[in-house]
């Protein structure tokens, strides 16, 4: 069964935030700007582990995010911090340990996370599909 289209609104034109205007073009850069801040396969999976920890360590965030490797984690950190979104702190221990929090600014990407849980919720049967095509 075919789902039946969505009548489409005109964009609105400029739109207000914070008293601040965007124009349609000024909104897709921004909107570009946060995908290369949080997109990707992994980071908002860690931006939830996170938000639901006080902290992490290197190899408690591995076990917890099933399937991703050693070196992309570690990618994925080492940006996440370039980009203000993880605190890294190391202690002076033999061995080293590490701990991986959020920041205030990471924490408020929680939002996007849960806005994402309703969406889910509202089209399981996208997401099965999605799912099947991803098995073959």
């Amino acid at each position: 069964m075919k789902t039946k289209p969505v009548r489409r609104q005109k964009p609105v034109q400029s739109l207000e935030i914070n008293g601040v205007r965007y124009e349609i073009a000024q909104r897709i850069e921004i909107i570009g700007k946060v995908l290369k801040v949080v997109g990707g396969k992994w980071k908002l999976l860690i931006i939830y582990h996170l938000t639901t920890n006080k902290f992490c360590r290197f190899g408690e965030l591995q076990r917890k995010i099933p399937g991703i490797t050693r070196r992309v984690l570690t990618l994925q950190l080492r940006e996440m911090e370039k980009d203000g979104l993880v605190h890294r702190k190391i202690y002076a221990e033999i061995p080293p340990r590490v701990e991986y929090t959020i920041t205030k600014e990471g924490y408020a990407l929680r939002k996007v996370y849960r806005q994402m849980l309703y969406w889910a919720a509202a089209h399981p049967k996208l997401l099965n599909k999605a799912n099947r095509s991803e098995d073959k």
